[in-house]
């Protein structure tokens, strides 16, 4: 299982990494279309939605309120709580098989106090989009439950790779 690593171990390596075989060109095109006029953004987000839907089981209605279409996301693309695990899940998606294109979401969720902004003070940003509101939500309502908080990187590449990279390994 994905999240069988120790409790007290926070790195989560290698699990922290996550590829995806399933998710086609074509149905990330056909998710964009249907979905374009309801939540915006650019095709590369709906790479999410499908990870949300076919990887995790989520329906497409509850999968878009967990996802960032468009801007201002914090270096958070998306979010889903697992009651059974008590686990809260951050994601980041890249549709792409370079891993190196998670540093620039690292950076923007490192700096500029983005952290402190999504777990302490989400109101402090007039900007906020509609998934920050809905994991400050989710958080708020199971903050009794929560035990873990566990950061995902998805995307089409190695996670074996990427795990050993120096600049992503810290």
């Amino acid at each position: 299982p994905a999240d069988s690593a120790d409790k007290n171990n926070r790195a989560f390596a290698p699990e922290r990494f996550k590829m995806t075989l399933g998710i086609s060109d074509k149905a990330i095109d056909q998710a964009y279309s249907d979905c374009k006029g309801i939540c915006g953004g650019v095709r590369n987000d709906y790479f999410g939605l499908l990870y949300l839907e076919q990887e995790l089981g989520i329906p497409r209605e509850r999968a878009r309120n967990q996802l960032a279409f468009g801007g201002n996301d914090y270096g958070i693309d998306g979010f889903h709580f697992d009651p059974l695990r008590r686990n809260l899940y951050l994601f980041q998606f890249k549709c792409s098989s370079d891993y190196s294109q998670f540093q620039g979401s690292l950076k923007r969720l490192i700096e500029s106090g983005r952290v402190e902004r999504i777990f302490v003070t989400p109101n402090g940003d007039p900007y906020k989009n509609q998934m920050l509101l809905q994991l400050r939500s989710c958080m708020l309502e199971n903050r009794n439950i929560i035990e873990q908080v566990c950061l995902r990187f998805v995307f089409t590449g190695d996670p074996l790779r990427a795990e050993r990279s120096q600049v992503l390994g810290k």
